[in-house]
């Protein structure tokens, strides 16, 4: 496989959410106060920051079932922020219907490159 090909496999789940909440924050209502916008954008970046967190975890906590259960509680971060901006984000709502998709798969990415991290493969 291709040196590209494989970047892109490992960073487009982060990026493309990066790009979702950039998205987000861009196109949410003006008059909103910036706590509203962030907090409605933020899902995207947590996505990101699964990465990250995969990417400095600790090899001691990799095939131990405290760490599993760790990065399958992680898990529940980017859910929360994901359903906060369904629910409260202040900004035009047919925009969930693109971009919510792109996340979700981005997401799902970033879900398998840390699945076969914390259990070794």
């Amino acid at each position: 496989m291709a040196p590209l090909t494989v970047l892109f496999i490992v960073y487009g789940g982060a990026i493309g959410g990066l790009l979702v909440g950039g998205v987000y924050f861009a196109r949410a209502s003006p008059g909103a106060t910036l706590s509203r916008r962030l907090m409605g954008s933020l899902y995207g970046p947590a996505i990101a920051l699964l990465l990250v967190a995969v990417m400095l975890w600790p090899d001691q906590y990799r095939w131990n079932p405290q760490g599993v259960t760790a990065f399958y509680w992680l898990q529940v971060v980017p859910l929360s922020l994901l359903i906060y901006s369904l629910a409260r984000y202040p900004g035009r709502p047919i925009l969930h219907l693109v971009l919510v998709p792109i996340a979700l798969l981005c997401w799902a990415l970033v879900f398998a490159i840390g699945f076969l991290k914390i259990h070794g493969e």
